[in-house]
């Protein structure tokens, strides 16, 4: 119930960095107990913020590890709901957004894709 409710809260946010404090909120919420882990971990990865340092990199690395990297149990691409990529430019190349793509599609609604073209 506490993390519906921290989920829900829709204040007024004219900068439009409220999703960026809702993560930072989550993520903490997250490192309380294991519990809390289980039930906050699906808010978390429900809209992933990218766009700010090398967070692309490390989402990527996480949802979808490169070619002999142990992954975990819990399944996180599953639970990304939208990923919006249309502020990314650089960071990331056509195979790695594919690869990070066929990891999210099952629970994926909604999508924006990078500046750069994929193929």
């Amino acid at each position: 119930m506490i993390a519906h409710n921290l989920w829900m809260d829709f204040t007024y946010d004219p900068s439009g960095m409220g999703q960026v404090k809702k993560q930072t909120d989550f993520w903490s919420f997250c490192l309380v107990s294991r519990q809390w882990y289980s039930v906050g971990i699906s808010y978390l990865y429900k809209f992933p913020q990218l766009w700010l340092g090398n967070k692309f990199l490390l989402f990527t690395n996480t949802v979808s590890p490169p070619l002999g990297t142990k992954r975990g149990k819990v399944d996180l691409g599953s639970l990304v709901s939208v990923l919006n990529l249309g502020n990314l430019v650089h960071q990331s190349s056509n195979s790695q957004t594919s690869r990070l793509l066929s990891r999210v599609k099952e629970g994926l609604i909604y999508f924006i894709a990078p500046q750069t073209g994929i193929g």
